[in-house]
């Protein structure tokens, strides 16, 4: 059987997304900048040009993790 219409509304569904982008976007900033200042203030870390790759990549993240904290509040002023 297959259901067409569902109950759901689409600004309930909304809301779900909008709380589980702005958990990833937390996780990402956090856990990614904790990790790549650990790299990049332990000396011996610093110096191993693998390590080095690894703390930008999560740089990257962290920052876009803060974007995704950043426009939070254009995606809640889009659903009203």
């Amino acid at each position: 059987m297959v259901v067409i219409y569902s109950n759901t509304t689409t600004a309930s569904l909304f809301v779900g997304s909008y709380y589980a982008y702005v958990v990833e976007g937390a996780i990402l900033l956090f856990f990614n900048l904790y990790l790549a200042l650990v790299i990049f203030f332990t000396k011996r870390l610093r110096s191993q040009k693998e390590y080095v790759v690894i703390a930008s990549n999560m740089m990257f993240d962290a920052t876009f993790g803060l974007e995704k904290e950043i426009n939070k509040d254009d995606i809640n002023s889009s659903a009203d």
